[in-house]
């Protein structure tokens, strides 16, 4: 799985689709997501409920605090393969 920063708007696009209301909760994301699926690369699709998932807190009481969640979760991939490269 990855997905990468210029993945943002197609991730936008497929979130808007679940028509959220905040405070919310990681598992009613994942819920919500079913199996919509975001185009990550040129060829590659992840399911919207596996970014959902490696995304954390529990909780997200605002849209801030989800964007933040997104982008720390989205930047993970990049960091594990940078520390395994070394």
């Amino acid at each position: 799985m990855g997905f990468p920063n210029i993945g943002m708007h197609y991730f936008v696009k497929a979130f808007n689709q679940l028509d959220v209301r905040f405070p919310v909760t990681k598992k009613e994301l994942i819920e919500k997501a079913g199996d919509i699926q975001v185009k990550t690369w040129e060829d590659q699709y992840t399911p919207l409920k596996e970014i959902f998932e490696s995304m954390a807190p529990e909780d997200y009481p605002n849209g801030t605090a989800f964007m933040c969640a997104y982008t720390s979760a989205n930047l993970q991939m990049p960091k594990r393969a940078f520390l395994e490269n070394k």
